[in-house]
């Protein structure tokens, strides 16, 4: 036998898919090969001449060779070994070597599969392996197709229909397997000449069966029924169908009332029969179904989803039905067992991606919702992770399917929708709507619009709770506005404004409602607030009915049929809540950049703010409510008086044709000018506060008054008329436009409003570009304790007039409320003293019997205005906390402004005055939040940035410097002297930057000098006295500024002197600074460049002096102030003179080199000082010393 057929039976038994393939390949590669050889060498009798098949290896060897029948006899064989994947490989093998071979017949087959795969009822191993083997054995018989050729018969398909049996009868686990086999086969029949005797012995069997377990009641049966009703619809009027059907034996405990199975009649007895619910007269079948769901069910859902024409007679259960009746009430019944609420779920992620459009609802029952929220919300629960499963399914088919998507999301909204499920299974409902299109979200905008509107009609809803649902539908829309996930197209964005626009700010007219509610209006507040509000009543809106008979009476009035009037009336807190999320959504939009995309282009995102048309959302919000407020039909529930009609108008007129300029501007390729930017300005400011008119009346008339002042200054100058110009002149005099709209805006920043605070910013940064001095230092006034925040955020729902002290520091705010405690409690105790004194005197001449009702009262008296005393108190001091909260969250918005400021405006020369005045704020950085803003504002925003103004005032400039090293040396904290060193590098920067930056050789610019002098002045103040500044902020000066040539200035070698130096620590400091100076300007790798011999060349005299100088001063043993040089100070000058002597002088002669730093000298000092009594043990001082020694050898 050849080794290499041999290698393949073991190659069959791999584990590995794909080498299991290649064997079976190659193995009947060689088999064909063989038998060519076979037939080539031999005659091969003809198969049909043979008669007996007892003898079947000799009968293949004779018709197919040798090699053929030894493979034959393997697989048979091997089929049952549970080694590794032999039962799969050689299953495999047999079906492809039965199909390649057309003299093998099933009587030539079904010998050897009796021999080695007889059934055995033993409970062993080795009897389930048999059993194993021959069922796959028979898959091969089926999938090789010889039970379909011409030398088969209906008995051989009927013996392998009753071997199949018979294997599930003796094993239960085999069973669905063995039926499912032969419902595989049941399609195949058609092509075969024997399929009406076929089916006829499948029924009987069927028939059979039934009698002895009382009739069809189980999944295997129902399964093998409904393959026979699919493939052959007549079966069902035949009498043999029928008999097995409708059973007459009165013995029967399952009768069908209809033939056809899936009759909706027979649904009850389906749902038994499938084991959808337990049964006394279902047969239980005892098989591992614990982690999936009978086959059956997959052919029930292809008939029912995808059903065959019905003739006659015969009638499908729907879809819906079957759901209803079978899955939800039965699998997710409240009572079911956990088993079958998991073949719930896997049949609910079956049907979901199977089912149509139009039945995805059908899905989403109410027992089901129960069981996906209840498992879904504790990890603890049994089907916890199914519950989870499910939901990615959901997410999976909405991302491939956004009709799908569509439908699922309306389910999970509808009736049976829990907030808390939605929060726990992490916003499922935003999820999906993260995988669909803008098409689909506009929809499901639309589909939650329409249960505004009418959510009675839509949802089974009680009365009571209708409001809330209608707020919680705008707080939900709102929430995808703010959701990132989602796709955040301008259609369904449009839809949600206006639906908040609408339902917030108008109501219909009396004429279109079908009641008359009064007519009067209420003053909103107090008399000084200029807005006043319809009754809330007269929320409705004109139905379609009503707008269809209202056109047929009058055809001129103009009307709005798209809006649907809300049944039942809208309340109050809706529309307050409809208005409220409208400016936070306004707010949300401001910085959303749209999407703008072009069939030319590629898609391109807008500014902040912008839509893709270039025009504001303020703007449309503005030309919508225009819209509505010239619609006949509707008035606004919100109602401005003549002043601010008037105010409005003008602004409206005024953005008209600031729009105009802006199209003609663009038109002209001028987008980038100043002009545009700041008409742009001026048009995003006036929509802004047109809008606010009705939130903020009093601020936004103001505001336009100024605005409009503003506005004729800087772009309408030579239109003004002579009175207009004067007065405006009156009242402008002395500030400038950009200044009167920064304070603005700082007013409209101290309302507890986000979109107030998102305008704010915006319209900031277009105007940060013209901002002047003076509105600097407003703001830097507003963030420091010079600044009166409290009359700017008096109006925040905050009543500081029982605060006393308003100037107070903030940071001490909460000692002064503990300090009041023991006066408040004293307070309390003397007010009720001298009230029950006095009534204590009155009673005495009252009669005796009514004392005791007396004291009683007067305790009562006395609890009720202790308790009212104490809620006063307490809610005084929770305004006072609220109120320095507020100051504080003010000034965090204020010093937000100022980032835009350095951020848009990074050449801008004012942002050198902010330098000082936040350096004064930061001084408190660890213990006050407004302190370390400023602290990171300057530190992380200010000087880092690297291309700096570079015109500017260098005398104020130089001011500043002098300023900032001032307090640099005054700092008490290392970080304030660390931030003041880091200021003062970035100012010598700017002023280095503005002279080309490089100055590397001799210093000639006159304002660097002054900058370099002030360093030096701050150095040598270093040296004589002690302060803040450590040696870091010295000799890291190279590296930080290393355009300076700090070798030429007085820093390098300065206050080395011992003569003149404090103490040796200062002069140890001094050469530990030149040192790191001469390492930079001589750096190692750079030491033969012609720059390098220049510096040598200037250096060299100075150093060697002052070098000699300190050696001989300690080479005498004399004290610096009142110490003597120690080893640690020797050793850095030491270090110094080394380092000098071998950058400076690398290629000079060694006769040159002792010349030129005279080293006979030297030498003489070096061996004084190493002969000092506390130098003389020192290693380090003679390794330096003779380190310095070979420099000159």
């Amino acid at each position: 036998m050849d080794t290499t057929l041999l290698n393949y039976f073991w190659q069959l038994a791999s584990l590995d898919a794909e080498e299991r393939q290649n064997a079976t390949k190659d193995l009947i590669i060689h088999l064909h090969k063989s038998f060519q050889e076979f037939a080539n060498s031999e005659k091969v009798p003809d198969i049909n001449d043979i008669r007996d098949f007892s003898r079947t290896i000799e009968t293949i060897k004779k018709v197919g060779g040798p090699d053929v029948a030894y493979a034959m006899l393997r697989l048979t064989k091997g089929i049952t070994s549970p080694r590794a994947g032999a039962r799969h490989g050689f299953a495999l093998a047999l079906t492809e070597l039965l199909a390649s071979f057309e003299f093998f017949t099933f009587k030539m087959i079904l010998p050897l599969i009796d021999k080695h795969c007889p059934i055995t009822s033993s409970k062993d191993k080795e009897g389930s392996d048999k059993v194993f083997g021959r069922v796959l054995s028979f898959v091969s018989v089926m999938k090789s197709g010889i039970l379909w050729r011409e030398t088969s018969s209906d008995e051989d398909y009927c013996k392998v229909i009753n071997s199949l049996l018979a294997c599930a009868s003796c094993k239960p686990y085999v069973r669905e397997a063995c039926y499912q086999i032969i419902v595989s086969s049941i399609p195949l029949l058609k092509k075969t000449s024997f399929d009406e005797k076929a089916i006829s012995h499948l029924i009987m069997v069927m028939k059979e069966r039934s009698d002895k377990s009382g009739g069809i009641n189980n999944p295997d049966d129902i399964n093998l029924a409904l393959a026979i009703e699919a493939q052959y619809p007549d079966i069902i009027q035949s009498n043999q169908w029928k008999q097995v059907m409708v059973h007459s034996d009165d013995l029967c405990t399952v009768k069908w009332h209809e033939p056809h199975i899936l009759h909706p009649n027979n649904l009850e007895k389906l749902a038994e029969a499938i084991q959808a619910k337990s049964s006394k007269s279902a047969t239980e079948i005892q098989q591992n179904q614990e982690n999936r769901i009978h086959s059956v069910w997959d052919t029930i859902l292809c008939l029912i989803i995808s059903p065959p024409n019905d003739k006659p007679g015969k009638q499908t259960v729907t879809f819906e039905q079957f759901w209803k009746a079978v899955v939800d009430e039965c699998l997710f019944d409240s009572d079911s067992t956990h088993q079958r609420k998991f073949w719930g779920f896997q049949l609910f992620e079956k049907a979901l991606k199977l089912c149509p459009d139009e039945n995805i609802s059908s899905l989403f029952t109410p027992n089901f919702m129960r069981t996906l929220i209840n498992n879904s919300h504790e990890k603890n629960r049994y089907l916890h992770e199914a519950a989870i499963r499910s939901l990615k399914v959901i997410e999976q088919v909405s991302n491939e399917n956004h009709r799908k998507a569509l439908v699922i999301v309306k389910q999970f909204l509808g009736q049976y929708y829990d907030q808390d499920f939605d929060k726990v299974s992490a916003n499922i409902v935003k999820k999906i709507l993260s995988l669909v299109n803008n098409q689909t979200i506009e929809e499901y905008v639309l589909y939650l619009k329409s249960i505004f509107i009418q959510p009675n009609e839509n949802l089974s809803s009680d009365s009571d709770t209708t409001e809330q649902r209608r707020q919680w539908i705008i707080n939900y829309l709102y929430s995808l506005i703010k959701d990132s996930r989602i796709s955040r197209q301008e259609g369904w964005l449009r839809l949600v404004l206006e639906l908040f626009l609408l339902y917030g700010f108008y109501v219909a007219k009396n004429s279109f409602l079908d009641d008359n509610p009064k007519n009067d209006k209420v003053e909103l507040g107090s008399q000084s607030k200029r807005l006043k509000r319809h009754d809330t009543k007269r929320v409705r809106f004109e139905d379609q009915q009503n707008s269809e008979d209202s056109s047929n009476t009058d055809n001129s009035q103009k009307k709005t049929t798209e809006y649907i009037l809300p049944k039942p009336r809208i309340s109050e807190s809706t529309q307050v809540c409809c208005r409220t999320r409208f400016f936070h959504a306004l707010g949300e939009l401001s910085t959303f950049r749209s999407l703008r995309s072009d069939k030319t282009e590629k898609p391109s995102r807008t500014r902040g703010g912008f839509k893709s048309d270039d025009q504001t959302w303020a703007f449309y919000a503005v030309t919508l409510m225009n819209t509505f407020e010239n619609d006949n039909q509707l008035e606004p529930l919100i109602v401005l008086n003549e002043e601010a009609l008037r105010l409005k108008k003008a602004a409206v007129e005024l953005l008209q044709k600031i729009t105009k300029k802006l199209e003609k501007l663009r038109s002209e390729g001028s987008k980038n000018s100043n002009l545009y930017i700041q008409q742009e300005g001026f048009h995003w400011l006036f929509s802004y506060v047109i809008l606010t008119l009705y939130t903020e009346p009093e601020e936004a008339m103001n505001a336009l008054e100024d605005l409009q002042v503003c506005f004729n200054r800087m772009f309408a100058q030579s239109k003004r008329s002579p009175k207009k110009k004067k007065n405006e002149e009156n009242i402008e005099e002395n500030h400038d436009p950009i200044d009167v709209i920064v304070d603005v805006l700082l007013s409209f920043l101290a309302k507890p409003s986000a979109f107030l605070h998102s305008m704010t910013e915006q319209a900031f940064k277009v105007f940060c570009s013209g901002i002047t001095k003076s509105s600097l230092d407003l703001m830097l006034d507003l963030i420091s304790k010079k600044g009166n925040v409290e009359e700017l955020v008096d109006e925040m729902d905050i009543d500081e007039e029982n605060n006393d002290d308003t100037s107070y520091d903030e940071s001490n705010e909460h000692d002064s409320d503990n300090d009041e405690t023991d006066s408040e409690k004293k307070e309390v105790k003397d007010q009720p003293t001298i009230e029950v004194g006095q009534r204590d005197k009155q009673d005495k001449n009252e009669d005796n019997n009514d004392d005791e009702t007396n004291q009683d009262r007067i305790m009562e008296e006395f609890d009720s205005k202790l308790s009212e005393f104490f809620r006063q108190k307490k809610f005084e001091k929770k305004k006072r906390k609220d109120a320095k909260y507020q100051r504080i969250h003010y000034k965090h918005k204020v010093i937000g402004l100022l980032k835009i400021f350095v951020k848009e405006q990074q050449n801008n020369p004012l942002i050198f005055e902010l330098i000082v005045p936040l350096l004064e704020i930061s001084k408190n950085a660890k213990t006050d939040e407004i302190a370390k803003s400023a602290f990171d504002l300057l530190s992380a925003k200010i000087i880092v940035i690297k291309d700096g103004p570079i015109e500017f005032d260098e005398n104020k400039v130089l001011t500043l410097l002098e300023k900032v090293q001032d307090m640099a040396r005054k700092s008490r904290s290392d970080d304030i002297m660390k931030l003041c060193w880091d200021s003062s590098a970035f100012l010598l920067k700017s002023i280095v930057r503005r002279y080309n930056g490089n100055t590397s050789g001799e210093i000639t610019n006159q304002h660097i000098k002054k900058a370099i002098a002030i360093y030096e002045l701050t150095y040598k103040s270093w040296c004589v006295k002690s302060n803040s500044l450590n040696i870091k902020c010295f000799s890291q000066l190279p590296n930080h500024i290393p355009q300076i040539p700090w070798y030429l200035s007085e820093i390098f070698l300065g206050c080395a002197d011992p003569k003149t130096a404090k103490n040796p620590k200062k002069v140890m400091n001094a050469y530990d600074v030149s040192f790191s100076i001469l390492s930079i300007a001589l750096p190692k790798k750079n030491q033969e460049s012609e720059n390098a011999d220049g510096i040598a060349t200037k250096l060299v005299p100075k150093i060697r002096e002052t070098l000699s100088n300190t050696f001989q001063f300690v080479a005498e043993d004399l004290k610096c102030g009142n110490q003597n040089f120690d080893s640690q100070t020797l050793k850095s000058i030491l270090k110094f003179a080394s380092l000098a002597i071998k950058r400076t002088s690398i290629e000079i002669p060694i006769e040159e080199r002792k010349k030129l730093w005279n080293a006979r000298n030297f030498l003489l000092l070096l061996e004084k000082i190493k002969e000092l009594p506390r130098f003389k043990s020192s290693q380090a001082i003679s390794g330096l010393v003779k380190e310095i020694t070979h420099n000159f050898n």
